[in-house]
């Protein structure tokens, strides 16, 4: 899926790799950390299982991609809903631990989503084309071929 913002004057176009934590795409998704600018882990508050899995893709993104100054933000999902299992006092501890930033979205009213984007968004450098003439050009990695499907679909 890709995003388009502006944020501070700029445009920024993200780009989106969902794998919804599935272990068939582990083995391609360190390509996607070596060029990733920012990352985005997402689990289900309502879902304990989920954010065991979210502190799994963590370590394997800082695996790969050990950058200190990498944004990195942890999304806890589903805030509209009832029967929350993941523990606010326990996503806290775990945010501070590893110098993450936390934003509860709901994918289904769109609360929060527009926030955690522009912080994204103002964590990175300026866009690549405020250092571009005419004549320089730049390679956009290849697309998924599934644009319905996934939390961002």
């Amino acid at each position: 899926m890709t995003k388009k913002l502006s944020c501070e004057n700029k445009q920024y176009i993200f780009e989106i790799w969902d794998t919804a934590g599935q272990e068939r795409y582990e083995a391609i998704t360190p390509l996607y950390y070596r060029s990733a600018e920012a990352a985005v882990i997402v689990f289900d508050l309502t879902y304990k299982e989920s954010f065991v899995k979210a502190k799994e893709w963590l370590k394997r993104l800082r695996k790969e991609r050990p950058d200190p100054d990498m944004p990195i933000v942890l999304v806890g999902n589903k805030s509209d809903r009832e029967g929350r299992e993941v523990d606010d006092e326990l996503v806290q501890g775990f945010v501070a631990e590893n110098g993450l930033k936390y934003f509860e979205t709901s994918a289904k009213t769109g609360e929060g989503v527009e926030e955690m984007f522009t912080w994204i968004a103002s964590s990175l450098p300026p866009p690549v084309d405020d250092f571009m003439d005419d004549n320089d050009t730049f390679a956009i990695s290849p697309s998924s071929g599934d644009r319905n499907g996934g939390c961002c679909g």
